[in-house]
């Protein structure tokens, strides 16, 4: 009997959410970054982009499955201490995220967190650490941001997703659309 009311409570939930909110995908794409962990002067830059589906469960929350790409490259520091360090990302980015958002006029302040998985290459070389491989890592996903424009189709972020086993965080300085498929 249990089983049967879950069954017909995510059937009844499932038909609910395709008749009655907002859907879309965003688009962004921006400066990618790379940090260590440690308090050192040391990045990586590159390029972000990322995909996510939108499902609005109301003006305040958004449920983000998201897919993206960040490749940093190491940059080299002009301080002699830290010519031999370097922090790069170049991964693949899979997850979830919620949004909550302040949706003011023309203005909507949101913040985002989540989880999710990376798959690539990670890099980070300074005095107290020595990382230098590839495969997956989980990741969390953190963002602040702020959407324009009368329905909020316009996006600027700071996001970033914070590899703690890899001793590193990615991230980006974003701008992005979005693109309707239900009102």
């Amino acid at each position: 009997m249990k089983t049967y009311f879950v069954f017909l409570s995510l059937f009844v939930f499932t038909i609910q959410s395709h008749s009655q909110h907002k859907q879309s995908l965003d688009v962004q794409i921006g400066l990618g970054l790379s940090y260590t962990d440690e308090d050192i002067d040391i990045n990586g830059q590159g390029f972000y982009l990322q995909g996510e589906y939108v499902y609005e469960v109301s003006k305040w929350i958004e449920l983000r499955p998201y897919a993206g790409v960040v490749l940093t490259k190491a940059r080299e520091s002009d301080k002699v201490a830290l010519k031999n360090f370097r922090v790069s990302t170049n991964a693949f980015l899979l997850g979830g995220k919620v949004r909550l958002s302040i949706p003011i006029p023309w203005v909507a302040p949101y913040i985002e967190l989540g989880i999710g998985g990376s798959l690539g290459k990670f890099q980070t070389v300074t005095s107290k650490i020595q990382i230098d491989h590839g495969g997956t890592t989980y990741h969390i996903p953190f963002t602040l941001g702020v959407k324009f424009g009368r329905n909020h189709e316009t996006d600027l972020a700071l996001t970033y997703f914070f590899h703690n086993n890899k001793k590193q965080f990615a991230g980006a300085f974003a701008i992005g659309f979005s693109i309707p498929i239900r009102k």
